[in-house]
């Protein structure tokens, strides 16, 4: 899919790219190759796709399509702007995990729920934005794996090697989430990649951010960014640091980023909180309480 492919998202395993062939493109006159990973692709405008050795079937945005590795196929403009398509690519170890490995190797589809489709454009835009907007690669790296989850449809296998269920493994399980908090805590300040942390604990990426949310009910990057949030409070009220220092001391992007955050989980900005801790309050107007929910 080269020339005309823009890559939004690397990650370990795996890519979010956007496609692009306009009407007249080369392209649409010679066989195309979908290479040697996996790929989920999301259909924008109707076309018209042709599979060696397969029917003829029409893509469009109701529905997901499964390209095994070296598909080969033929594409037919249904619509005037061409073919403009989202796409996951992943490969052949993380296929295994999301339960397609093993499926018959040829272009397959299905329905594709109107949510899951918005939450896919949502993740692209974010990625394709300014940098300020995407502030960090974990929080990027665990929406696409959440994505890659609902695309396939698949109900989660467990962990091969690990322990089956019963007390032992709810104490292992435990026990990796521990450690996955303490990773994130010695990170408090670091850009963060989700590879990263479940390196340290020998996980793959996939199942250790699904693990994580089931017992925390939390993302990794939400639990971080609550710990930036919490650690940085004392410090935000009492305006020592400027909030610029402060943004950099917690791996905020920017001051701007940090003080959004902070408006977003406690419900007042900064500034608002150093204010009142400089004003005597009167018995006519107490201090307000902070909202944390």
């Amino acid at each position: 899919m080269d020339g005309t492919v823009r890559i939004l998202s690397d990650g370990p395993g795996y890519r979010l790219g956007a496609f692009r062939c306009r009407p007249g493109h080369p392209r649409w006159r010679e066989e195309n190759w979908i290479g040697l990973d996996w790929h989920v692709v999301l259909p924008g405008p109707a076309v018209w796709i042709q599979p060696a050795c397969q029917d003829l079937l029409l893509a469009t945005a109701n529905e997901v399509l499964y390209y095994p590795p070296d598909t080969h196929y033929r594409r037919r403009l249904a619509a005037p702007s061409g073919d403009r398509c989202l796409f996951v690519a992943f490969d052949d170890a993380l296929a295994g995990e999301l339960g397609l490995r093993g499926v018959p190797g040829r272009l397959r589809r299905s329905a594709l729920a109107a949510h899951t489709y918005a939450t896919a454009h949502q993740l692209a835009r974010t990625l394709d934005g300014p940098d300020d907007r995407k502030s960090e690669d974990l929080p990027a790296d665990e929406r696409l794996l959440d994505l890659l989850h609902r695309l396939a449809g698949r109900r989660l296998p467990r962990p091969a090697g690990r322990p089956g269920s019963g007390p032992d493994s709810a104490v292992h399980y435990r026990g990796v989430i521990e450690q996955v908090k303490y990773e994130l805590a010695r990170r408090i300040a670091e850009p963060v990649r989700l590879a990263e942390i479940a390196a340290a604990v020998n996980y793959s990426p996939y199942h250790l951010a699904r693990l994580f949310r089931a017992h925390t009910g939390m993302s990794m990057h939400g639990y971080l960014k609550q710990l930036r949030l919490r650690e940085s409070l004392d410090a935000a009220v009492d305006g020592r640091p400027s909030l610029a220092e402060l943004a950099n001391a917690y791996g905020f992007a920017s001051h701007s980023h940090y003080t959004q955050t902070f408006r977003q989980v406690f419900g007042v900005p900064p500034t608002a909180l150093r204010s009142r801790r400089h004003t005597r309050p009167s018995s006519a107007q107490p201090e307000a309480a902070l909202e944390t929910t």
